[in-house]
C-alpha cells in the first residue's frame, strides 16, 4: 500500500511518525485494546519528539542575530513560503494579437461619420 504526502501535511511529520501512525491504524483495525493503547502511546512520543526536533531546527535560524538572511529563512521556513514561478511563454503569437488589437487605434479610419438627425412626426 502506498501513502502520498499532501500539501498541507505537518513539516515535522516524519517517516518513524507514518511508521507509527501505520501500527496505530491496523491495531485499531484488529480490535486488540492492549496493541492499540500501546500504539497510540508510542504515537504520541513519536509526535512529541518529532515536533520538538523541527523546532529545534527552526530555531537555529534565529541563533544569530546578525546573520538576517538566515532569519528571513527561518521566516520563510515557519511560514512555509513558496515564492510563485516566474513562467515565460516563447509564444510569440499572442503578443502580435496584442499589437494588432492595438494598432487599429493609431491606423486612420476610412468609415465616415454619420450623423443623425431625429425624426419629427408631424
Amino acid at each position: 500500500k502506498n501513502i502520498s504526502t499532501r500539501s498541507n501535511e505537518k513539516p515535522w511529520m516524519t517517516s518513524e511518525v507514518r511508521e507509527k501512525l501505520k501500527t496505530r491504524n491496523n491495531a485499531y483495525k484488529s480490535g486488540d485494546f492492549l496493541a492499540l493503547k500501546t500504539a497510540r502511546a508510542d504515537l504520541n512520543r513519536a509526535i512529541r519528539l518529532a515536533n520538538r526536533t523541527y523546532g529545534q531546527k527552526v530555531g537555529e535560524f534565529f541563533k544569530d542575530s546578525k546573520n538576517t538572511r538566515r532569519m528571513w529563512q527561518g521566516i520563510k521556513v515557519i511560514a512555509d513560503y513558496k515564492p510563485i514561478p516566474l513562467g515565460c511563454d516563447n509564444d510569440i503569437s499572442i503578443l502580435n494579437d496584442l499589437n494588432k488589437y492595438f494598432r487599429r487605434f493609431e491606423e486612420p479610419s476610412n468609415i465616415s461619420g454619420i450623423k443623425s438627425v431625429p425624426l419629427i412626426d408631424e
